[in-house]
C-alpha cells in the first residue's frame, strides 16, 4: 500500500499493480525461482547496494527493519512455547 496505489500478489506467480489511473498485471514464468518471485533476491541486492554506497534505504527505514524482526521473533517464541 502506498499513497499512489497498492500491489497484490496472487498465487506467488502474478503481481497486480493498482494505481489511481492504471491497473496492470505482471506474471512470472514457471521457471522463475520462488526467492525471486517473493522479492528476497531483490531486497538482498538492494541492501548490498546501500551498504556499498553508505546510504540509507529509500524503501524502508532501520526502524521498519527492527519492528519486522521483533515481530518474527515474537511469532517464533509463541510457536515454540506451544510445542
Amino acid at each position: 500500500m502506498s499513497p499512489n496505489g497498492f500491489y497484490r500478489c496472487v498465487d506467488m506467480n502474478e503481481l497486480q499493480i493498482h494505481s489511481d489511473q492504471h491497473q496492470y498485471t505482471e506474471r512470472y514464468g514457471d521457471w522463475v525461482p520462488t526467492l525471486n518471485k517473493r522479492g528476497f533476491v531483490q531486497i538482498v541486492d538492494h541492501f548490498i547496494e546501500c551498504v556499498k554506497a553508505g546510504k540509507q534505504s529509500d524503501i524502508f527505514t532501520l526502524d521498519d527493519a527492527l519492528v519486522t524482526h521483533q515481530l518474527v521473533h515474537d511469532i517464533y517464541e509463541s510457536i515454540k512455547e506451544k510445542k
